[in-house]
C-alpha cells in the first residue's frame, strides 16, 4: 500500500466549496512560440493524445480526463521542419504519427514515428516516391496488424499524385504506389472499409478546377473505382471521409461560392452523391474532420469566420443522419482560433483540437476543448460565488502520492502553474490553459519527496512559494 506524502506550503489554505456538475473544459498548451494541434484521440486508458507541431518539431501531448497535462514531447528529424498531421493508437498500446518532414523549400518526405505508450520513440522513418515534395496526411492500422499511409507526392511536371504505402510494424515498406494524371491529385484522409479495402478523399484537378475526389482501393491497394464530385465551383476540396452503416460514405470539406462554405455530403457505396449541404454564411467556413456519433448522426470539427467572437473561431457542428443541423458551437476569442480534429468520447461528449491565437502564452497555442454531448464546454470545477479580488492558490495533501492544488480566479484568465526542483529544473506543468472565473481543483502526483518551488501565473497576477513533500 502506498504511503500518503505529507505536503506543506508556505501560505494558508482555504476550505474547498462544493463543485458544480461536470460539463467540459478548454485548455491551451505551449510556450512562447507557435504550437498547433491537428489530430486528437481518446486513448484506451480514457486519457487523450493530441498531435501537431511546436515550432519546427512534431508535437505530442497526453492529458488526463480533466485536461491536466500528463506529458508533452517534441520530435525532431535531423533538424528539419517537422509536423504531425495525424495520430492513432496502435494495438500494442503505443502511438503512430504521420506527418511531413521538410528538408528544404521544395523537398519533403512522409514522416512516420512509432512510440511506446509513454511517447518514447521506437522507430521513425521517411518515405518518398520522388526526391521532391512528399506530404503524408493519414494513417490506419489494418486488420492484419500492418499500416497504410497516404498523402501526395510531387512528379516531374511539378504536379502531385496520390501516394499510398503499406508498411509493417517495423516501418518496412510492403507495397507502394501512386495514382493520378498530369494534373494535381491528392489524398488528405484514409479509412479501412468493411470489405478489407480502403477509401481516400482529397481533390482532383481538371484544367485548373479542383473537384472532390474519392478513391476506393481493394485490400491489395488496387483501385476499385474513383469518383470526382463537382459542386459547381473551381475549388471543391474533401478533407475527411468515413464509411457509413449502409456501405456508403460521408465526406466533409469545403467549396468556393464567392466565399468558402463548409460542405457535408453523402454518397452510396459506388461514390455517387445522394445528398449534400453547404453550411456557413457570408465569410469563409471550413469542415476539417467528420466522425459518426452514437445516435447515428455526425460530428464535424472546423473553423468559421461567419460566426463566433471575431476572426476565425473553432467550429463544432453536429447533424443528424440526414444532414440537418442539431447544433452549431464556436470557441475562441477576437483573434484566429482554428479546429482540425474531433472524436466522440465514451461518455457521449466530444474532444476537439486545433490552435488559438486569442488565448495562451505564445504566438499560437495548441487548443484542446472537451464538451458534453450538447457541445457545451463549461469548466467542471467552477462554482457560482462572489469572486475574489485577486487570484488565490492553495495546496493540500491528498490520498496516495497526489496533492490537491486549489486556485480561485476573479475572472476568466490564462493560468500556468509550474513546479521546479531546488536546482531550478522544471519538473512539471500541472496547469496550463484558460480557466473560467471561480474555484478550481487539480490533482498532481510527485514521483519522490523533496523540496519543490511552484510558480502561479495569470495575466494579472504571479506568486511563488515552497512545497515540502516527504
Amino acid at each position: 500500500m502506498s504511503k500518503a506524502k505529507r505536503v506543506f506550503i508556505l501560505f494558508s489554505a482555504f476550505l474547498a466549496p462544493a463543485t458544480a456538475l461536470y460539463c467540459g473544459w478548454t485548455r491551451t498548451f505551449g510556450g512562447g512560440g507557435a504550437e498547433s494541434g491537428f489530430s486528437v484521440i481518446q486513448c484506451s486508458d480514457g486519457n487523450f493524445i493530441a498531435a501537431g507541431k511546436t515550432e519546427n518539431d512534431g508535437y505530442l501531448i497526453k492529458v488526463n480526463s480533466s485536461g491536466n497535462l500528463i506529458w508533452s514531447k517534441a520530435y525532431d528529424e535531423n533538424n528539419r521542419n517537422d509536423n504531425f498531421q495525424q495520430v492513432i493508437q496502435s494495438s500494442d498500446g503505443g502511438y503512430m504519427m504521420i506527418g511531413i518532414s521538410v528538408f528544404s523549400s521544395n523537398v519533403s518526405d512522409f514522416w512516420v514515428v512509432k512510440t511506446n505508450g509513454s511517447g518514447d520513440v521506437v522507430w521513425d522513418k521517411l518515405y518518398w516516391s520522388t526526391g521532391m515534395e512528399n506530404s503524408g496526411y493519414s494513417i490506419v492500422q489494418c486488420t492484419d496488424g500492418n499500416y497504410v499511409i497516404t498523402g501526395w507526392s510531387e512528379i516531374a511536371t511539378q504536379n502531385v499524385d496520390l501516394y499510398i504505402v503499406k508498411i509493417n510494424n517495423n516501418g518496412d515498406t510492403i507495397f507502394s504506389n501512386r495514382f493520378g494524371d498530369q494534373e494535381n491529385n491528392t489524398a488528405f484522409d484514409l479509412k479501412q472499409t468493411s470489405d478489407g479495402g480502403y477509401i481516400t478523399c482529397g481533390y482532383d484537378e481538371n484544367y485548373g478546377d479542383y473537384e472532390m475526389w474519392l478513391v476506393k482501393f481493394d485490400a491489395s491497394l488496387c483501385i476499385s473505382w474513383d469518383k470526382e464530385i463537382e459542386l459547381g465551383s473551381n475549388s471543391d476540396i474533401a478533407n475527411s471521409v468515413l464509411q457509413t452503416s449502409d456501405g456508403g460514405y460521408i465526406v466533409a470539406g469545403y467549396y468556393l461560392n464567392s466565399d468558402f462554405d463548409a460542405v457535408l455530403l453523402k454518397t452510396n457505396s459506388s461514390g455517387d452523391m445522394t445528398w449534400g449541404y453547404a453550411y456557413g454564411n457570408y465569410q469563409d467556413d471550413f469542415f476539417e474532420e467528420v466522425q459518426k456519433t452514437s445516435d447515428g448522426g455526425y460530428i464535424i470539427a472546423g473553423h468559421t469566420a461567419s460566426y463566433g467572437n471575431g476572426g476565425k473561431d473553432v467550429w463544432l457542428f453536429k447533424v443528424n443522419s440526414s444532414g440537418s443541423t442539431v447544433f452549431s458551437k464556436t470557441f475562441g476569442g477576437s483573434a484566429d482560433d482554428l479546429g482540425y480534429s474531433v472524436k466522440q468520447l465514451s461518455d457521449g461528449g466530444f474532444i476537439v483540437v486545433g490552435y488559438t491565437k486569442s488565448f495562451g502564452y505564445g504566438v499560437e497555442d495548441l487548443y484542446l476543448i472537451r464538451t458534453n454531448s450538447d457541445g457545451v464546454a463549461v469548466e467542471e470545477n467552477v462554482i457560482t460565488q462572489d469572486p475574489p479580488d485577486n487570484p488565490f492558490i492553495s495546496v493540500n495533501a491528498a490520498d496516495g502520492n497526489n496533492i490537491s492544488i486549489y486556485f480561485e480566479l476573479p475572472r476568466e484568465d490564462d493560468v500556468r502553474i509550474n513546479i521546479y526542483d531546488v536546482s531550478g529544473r522544471l519538473v512539471s506543468t500541472p496547469v496550463s490553459g484558460r480557466y473560467l472565473q471561480g474555484y478550481h481543483r487539480i490533482t498532481h502526483q510527485f514521483e519522490k519527496g523533496g523540496v519543490y518551488i511552484y510558480t502561479f501565473e495569470t495575466s494579472i497576477f504571479s506568486e511563488h512559494g515552497k512545497i515540502l513533500v516527504y
